[in-house]
């Protein structure tokens, strides 16, 4: 019984000092993993920071009527020579897109040969819209998008004051009467200029001095219907032709004396 309480001499296990190498070997693994990774991506920078089959070679750039191929290389940032990689073409299509001409921009780029080349498609002005005493060119969507030039001779719009152009409702209008003059001009009548009056009244008038009228949006069988009547009886120069009807026109004399 005394043998019980004889002290005992602790030895370590041979479990625990396995599990404990193991660990150690498994540290150094990941060490020298991550070393070797990081070394591996450290050196894939430098090659393709310094690699010259990633400079830019070409840059093209197809041809516009207004932006010119300065204006747009200004607005890439980007030279031949440049490293593509280093090249931010997000923030190019941005600069590209902010230009009053641009309507949509494509931007393709390729690594090896490293090339861009850039598509603009710019808005095509149908009239020229007044606002107080400016002068602005608008697209067929509606949008007012440039100052006009002075010597611009197509369709003039009038009416900045009356509708705030500006706005959805504004931009519908300008949409539904663009939409009246080109049905007009397709079907052979020369369209002069385009007025906005209060609460979206459109008038169109003709190159022969008769006007349309009507609200709102284009109704085309109207204006097939004005153009029987124009047909028929010829209405004089200071005619108002009212399209605002479903079932009938009227012919109003704005001259003097009506």
């Amino acid at each position: 019984m005394v043998e019980d309480y004889k002290p005992r001499v602790k030895v370590r296990s041979s479990k625990k000092r396995r599990s404990h190498i193991n660990n150690v070997l498994r540290f150094s693994i990941w060490v020298t993993l991550c070393a070797s990774i990081t070394m591996m991506v450290l050196c894939a920078v430098i090659y393709v920071s310094t690699a010259k089959v990633f400079y830019v070679n070409s840059i093209h750039i197809k041809k516009t009527p207004h932006l010119t191929k300065d204006e747009v290389l200004s607005m890439l940032d980007l030279d031949q020579g440049d490293n593509i990689f280093s090249w931010d073409m997000t923030l190019a299509r941005q600069r590209l897109e902010a230009h009053p001409w641009a309507k949509a921009v494509k931007i393709k780029r390729r690594f090896i040969p490293a090339s861009v080349s850039v598509e603009i498609e710019e808005y095509i002005p149908v009239a020229c819209v007044i606002i107080g005493d400016k002068r602005y060119l608008i697209s067929e969507e509606g949008k007012i998008f440039v100052s006009a030039p002075k010597d611009f001779s197509g369709l003039v719009i009038r009416g900045g004051e009356c509708v705030a152009f500006d706005t959805d409702q504004g931009r519908a209008l300008l949409k539904e009467g663009i939409k009246a003059v080109r049905y007009l001009e397709h079907r052979g009548v020369l369209v002069k200029d385009m007025n906005f009056g209060r609460g979206g009244r459109i008038e169109i008038g003709l190159s022969s001095g008769v006007c349309m009228g009507f609200w709102g949006d284009v109704d085309i069988s109207r204006i097939d219907r004005a153009l029987v009547v124009m047909r028929k009886i010829s209405p004089g120069h200071r005619t108002l032709i009212d399209l605002s009807f479903d079932d009938k026109v009227i012919l109003r004399f704005t001259g003097k004396g009506a």
